[in-house]
């Protein structure tokens, strides 16, 4: 929720490299996405590729009308 605390870990290692405090937090399906809700992640060339990465990523469908949560923070440290 906004205003949280969160420790950010790595995948491989579960070592925590920074704390953060929670922005805000909008849901929207991919489809809806704008170019300012995209800053800060990985960059595709077109959405195809972008449904198809995250298919991959978490195996299973992936499209136009998947919703997801954007969730902008603030290092703390």
């Amino acid at each position: 929720m906004e205003g949280d605390i969160i420790d950010l870990f790595e995948k491989d290692t579960d070592r925590c490299f920074a704390v953060a405090k929670i922005a805000s937090v909008v849901e929207k399906k991919l489809g809806d996405l704008t170019a300012e809700d995209k800053v800060g992640h990985e960059q595709f060339t077109s959405d195809d590729e972008m449904y198809a990465n995250f298919r991959k990523y978490y195996n299973r469908p992936v499209d136009r009308n998947t919703q997801v949560k954007i969730i902008k923070f603030k290092l703390i440290n």
